[in-house]
């Protein structure tokens, strides 16, 4: 856990959101780069591009990614259709450097971030090797199926739970 200070009292970070807001990011950073450098980018030659456009461009690689695997449907009104996002980024665009002069005016970047955070497990790419959205959307029904899963095979548990215990003695 991390305590920051902030002009509203102290918040508490757990460790694991921390860990996973950074692969998050470094995740995105790979994309943006693999994005730039396919678009014809060339970092050695053109000029530096303004960190609020790469915050953006991320997003909107996120955005997509997420759309490619079918995750919009499992999003649902937090994930922006791909074609409004890109079109408001395009928008931006056009209005030149300055429309990114701010690196705190980077709201498509801010909602990546929020979508990350409410959805998606944080350790998952760490332990599981992959990213794993786990919106429920209805806790009821979240419990239910659990419950039932573990009284139609308590008996299979019950016998590993033994199986477990004796391999400790």
């Amino acid at each position: 856990m991390v305590r920051i200070a902030t002009s509203k009292g102290a918040c508490e970070i757990p460790g694991e959101l921390i860990q996973g807001l950074k692969e998050f990011a470094e995740y995105k950073e790979a994309a943006v780069a693999e994005s730039l450098l396919r678009a014809g980018y060339e970092p050695e030659t053109d000029p530096p591009l303004p960190r609020g456009l790469l915050l953006e461009l991320g997003a909107m690689t996120m955005f997509a990614r997420w759309q490619d695997q079918g995750l919009d449907r499992h999003l649902g009104a937090y994930l922006p259709a791909i074609e409004a996002a890109t079109q408001e980024f395009g928008r931006r665009c056009r209005e030149g450097y300055e429309a990114f002069s701010d690196p705190s005016d980077v709201p498509s970047s801010r909602l990546a971030v929020r979508i990350f955070v409410q959805d998606f497990a944080w350790e998952s790419k760490d332990r599981l090797g992959a990213v794993m959205l786990v919106r429920g959307g209805d806790d009821d029904r979240l419990v239910d199926a659990v419950a039932n899963f573990l009284w139609n095979n308590r008996y299979q548990l019950s016998q590993a739970l033994e199986s477990h215990h004796d391999d400790q003695a």
